[in-house]
């Protein structure tokens, strides 16, 4: 098992769930879609992410009244985020089993880079063989049902897409 992405493939991936993890946020604690678009249109302007988008990303940024389940849906995905953070060396761990993400360090991490070339420039990618230690760590975590499922799962998704598991960008 290898890493079957590039740096900047995952950089492009890592940015792209923060802005969707952090409008998904924004509405659900919020609900003003108008000011969330505007909030995520600054972030997306200053990483030139709009091209990092997958469809179902794409598709629920446009959504005037996305349901509350696809809302939570991609706040889960600041799980998959911690996942590429870790595999771009921007935290040291996958973090507790059965514990969040640290979010607020992930989202700070991204918007002090200003910019998606800095935030490229200054990963320090894992060694790949780490990574594939780690997926295979989270399939036997998930076989054996420990942890938090839904954060194993989240992680697991990221992990596997790293690996090449899954191949298609619409796990997103």
């Amino acid at each position: 098992m290898t890493i079957q992405r590039t740096t900047e493939d995952i950089a492009k991936r890592a940015v792209a769930l923060c802005i969707v993890a952090m409008y998904a946020d924004d509405l659900r604690r919020y609900s003003s879609i108008k000011k969330s678009r505007m909030f995520i249109a600054v972030v997306c302007e200053s990483f030139t992410a709009a091209d990092f988008f997958s469809s179902s990303e794409r598709a629920f940024i446009v959504n005037d009244s996305p349901d509350s389940a696809t809302i939570v849906s991609f706040v889960w995905m600041y799980e998959c985020l911690n996942a590429l953070m870790f595999a771009l060396g921007y935290t040291d761990t996958l973090g507790a089993l059965d514990s969040f993400c640290d979010i607020d360090r992930c989202i700070t991490i991204v918007n002090e880079k200003r910019s998606f070339e800095t935030f490229l420039e200054e990963a320090q990618p894992r060694d790949p063989a780490e990574i594939a230690a780690a997926t295979e760590e989270y399939e036997q975590i998930r076989e054996h049902g420990e942890g938090n499922q839904e954060i194993v799962a989240a992680r697991l998704r990221a992990l596997n897409w790293l690996v090449g598991v899954e191949e298609t960008e619409e796990i997103w």
